[in-house]
């Protein structure tokens, strides 16, 4: 893990705004999921865990953000946020909420 941790994330959030970002393990840059900012409360977030309690270090996994389209190209109908234990391999789940609307440019804040 020690060699390719650029790949990996700390997944952050907060459920009750569905809001969440991801960190990078390897430069520790910070990106919000979708347009997470926008709601975004630091005394409000918690971190992503996995019960194998990783290998010591700070939490890491792959993160994965899908999307539901409306059948009609009239934008996105909802998201949702899954993971992948890098130390265990257990797939996660982290949140998901609606989006409702045309606002196509979320794609691109994955």
């Amino acid at each position: 893990m020690r060699g390719l941790r650029g790949q990996f994330y700390g997944i952050y959030g907060d459920l009750e705004e569905h809001a969440a970002k991801r960190v990078c393990h390897g430069c520790g840059a910070e990106h919000f999921i979708a347009d997470s900012g926008e709601y975004w409360d630091d005394t409000q977030t918690a971190v992503m865990v996995c019960e194998c309690d990783g290998d010591g270090d700070e939490e890491a996994f792959n993160v994965a953000v899908g999307f539901s389209l409306y059948t009609d190209s009239g934008g996105i109908r909802a998201l949702a946020i899954t993971s992948r234990c890098v130390a265990c391999g257990r797939l996660g789940y982290w949140d998901d909420w609606m989006i409702r609307g045309g606002a196509m440019h979320l794609l691109d804040l994955a």
